[in-house]
């Protein structure tokens, strides 16, 4: 389904600076008269670049409504009249496995150094554990993309707060509730920040749809998340609901790594070439056949005479190390864009029109 099948307005950049969308009628005209070009956002939000100067800047109070978990957000914007994005994000949960490992590797790696005295002690800072503090930045990154498309100038917040008279529900606030306080520096910093409190939020849900709609979590819809993130800013905005759900997920790219485990690909479907055309086709993983030789005679000497055999030839299992980080082809490219050129990027008719991003995946529902 393309994007504009569902979108109602297109968010407006002229010059890094947002402006207030428009229908698609008017966007159609500006690309008629050569005054703008369709572009796609770092979250894949299609938005109108303008190559003239527009009439004036005005923009009116656009919203967004944050929803914070301990696994999954929460993100909703909405104008006076119009119900614009939502977004759910999921968080990384493998941060604290991959740095237990690479601590490991690290203390192997030093262990053959020689031996000498801490000459200082460096662990006096007060910091964010790394799996909070990764949620948070990928927080702010989300706010900063958002405010690239659209004039944003108030961020609502559900306070996350331990429940002291329901102690058995406070407990899964915990994660939820470590950094916020950063966050909401930063956020008062840069924009006008209203917080509404969690208790509050199953009332507003409640008010809004009328009986309890709000599904598992673990569901890809509207009503896990982003149903929270749009009540609490349900009363900016006289407009309808629009369950629309972008859903992005973090892609890990490791920059650098002390090790890269190698893998065993034990299934046969695993193996395949592209033939012309991209077409794949199967193959089975047989070792390689070794040339033996045995002496003839029982004499002690390193010259012949010599008896040659050759080994079998087995079904194996390839040893497969990823290569990672590097975009051109390397010998027999599997990719489907032209010649010398980055896997990442988008053709059209041989011609680049964008590249993929790297640090997210986006789909809808």
């Amino acid at each position: 389904m393309r994007e504009k099948d569902f979108k109602k307005r297109i968010p407006v950049v002229y010059k890094n600076r947002p402006l207030m969308p428009m229908r698609w009628g008017r966007v159609r005209k500006f690309l008629k008269l050569g005054k703008g070009v369709l572009k796609y956002g770092k979250l894949g939000i299609l938005y109108l670049k303008l190559l003239a100067k527009p009439t004036y800047f005005r923009t009116q109070d656009m919203i967004v409504g944050v929803d914070p978990g301990a696994s999954y957000d929460g993100f909703s914007v909405v104008s006076k009249t119009q119900h614009h994005e939502n977004i759910n994000t999921e968080h990384t949960r493998n941060i604290k496995k991959r740095m237990t490992k690479r601590s490991l590797f690290r203390r192997i790696r030093r262990s053959r150094l020689w031996h000498r005295k801490a000459r200082f002690d460096s662990r006096t800072a007060s910091k964010l554990p790394p799996t909070i503090l990764s949620k948070l930045d990928f927080r702010k990154w989300i706010i900063t993309k958002l405010c690239e498309v659209y004039p944003i100038n108030t961020v609502v917040v559900e306070d996350v707060k331990f429940d002291h008279a329901h102690s058995k529900y406070g407990k899964f606030y915990s994660l939820c509730e470590i950094g916020k306080t950063k966050l909401y520096k930063w956020l008062g910093n840069k924009f006008k920040l209203k917080l509404v409190d969690s208790s509050l939020t199953y009332l507003l849900r409640r008010e809004i749809f009328g009986e309890e709609l709000k599904s598992k979590e673990i569901q890809k819809s509207f009503y896990s998340h982003c149903i929270d993130s749009y009540s609490i800013i349900k009363e900016y905005s006289s407009c309808s609901v629009n369950t629309k759900v972008r859903y992005i997920t973090k892609i890990w790219m490791s920059k650098r790594e002390l090790y890269r485990d190698k893998s065993k690909f034990k299934e046969a479907c695993r193996y395949f070439k592209y033939k012309k055309g991209g077409e794949k086709a199967f193959f089975d993983k047989f070792s390689k056949v070794k040339k033996l030789r045995t002496k003839v005679t029982e004499e002690k000497s390193n010259h012949g005479p010599w008896n040659y055999e050759y080994s079998e030839s087995t079904l194996c299992f390839k040893r497969f190390k990823s290569r990672y980080g590097g975009t051109i082809k390397v010998g027999q490219s599997k990719s489907s864009v032209p010649t010398r050129k980055s896997k990442y990027a988008k053709f059209k008719n041989d011609i680049l029109v964008g590249y993929q991003h790297r640090n997210v995946e986006v789909f809808y529902a």
